[in-house]
């Protein structure tokens, strides 16, 4: 049982700026508008502040807010994702 809850602690992260920006073309701004606006928040500008997260059920594209933190802005399992990259990352 340890061992099970030990690995929900567990994501994979991928930081590549090539990959992140090739994902977001394809994604559009319209689409990351309107989800930025259904979760009331600022549209991104810094390209450096975005990554990918994966756990055991889904990938999400986050974004690190200067004043809000880390926070998740869509799940995008529907596009076609980086193989290059993923670092393993235990949450604390």
């Amino acid at each position: 049982m340890e061992y099970i809850h030990k690995m929900k602690d567990v994501v994979y992260r991928n930081y590549d700026r090539y990959a992140i920006k090739h994902l977001l073309m394809e994604i559009g701004a319209h689409a990351m508008r309107m989800e930025c606006e259904r979760k009331f928040l600022t549209f991104p500008k810094r390209l450096g502040l975005f990554f990918l997260e994966q756990n055991d059920f889904c990938t999400f594209l986050r974004y690190n807010y200067p004043q809000k933190g880390i926070i998740s802005i869509m799940k995008i399992d529907r596009w076609e994702l980086p193989e290059k990259g993923w670092e393993r990352v235990k949450l604390q």
